[in-house]
């Protein structure tokens, strides 16, 4: 599953115009810690719906089968005493209507290299980059 990252701050700004919708599937385990966020529960919720439409799919694919498009880290604890931290892991994906939201042709220029063959240079423009690169991505182009 390849998944881009998003801060906290910025998917809940996504979200708040319904552009993103966010998942928690640790909130679906005993002992989580549940109390980070005022929304924890809503996301638990948008993942448990998930697994109610998507029953024939095994808990561990699930977010690889809904297509999930982002990774949220969040620091959750911090012992100061043990100097540990707890990160808990959201994930999210764009919403249809974040999918059908309007971009102006032609606003997206990206210039694609890859290591392995450094005199080539892809340049091309996308009215939705991220789907355009998970495209040439998946196509096995240099």
């Amino acid at each position: 599953m390849r998944t881009h990252k998003l801060s906290l701050e910025q998917a809940l700004e996504l979200e708040d115009q319904g552009l993103l919708e966010i998942y928690y599937p640790g909130g679906t385990q005993p002992g989580m810690d549940l109390d980070f966020h005022p929304s924890v529960s809503y996301w638990i919720s948008n993942y448990k719906e998930k697994t109610y439409q998507h029953p024939h799919v095994d808990l561990e694919d699930l977010l690889e089968f809904i297509e999930v498009e982002f990774q949220i880290s969040v620091l959750t604890n911090v012992d100061k005493e043990r100097n540990s931290y707890t990160w808990t892991n959201l994930f999210a994906r764009l919403s249809e209507k974040g999918r059908s939201k309007e971009i102006p042709k032609g606003k997206y220029v990206y210039i694609l290299t890859n290591k392995a063959y450094p005199d080539l240079v892809k340049i091309g423009k996308a009215v939705n980059p991220i789907q355009r690169i998970k495209g040439i991505n998946n196509a096995g182009v240099l």
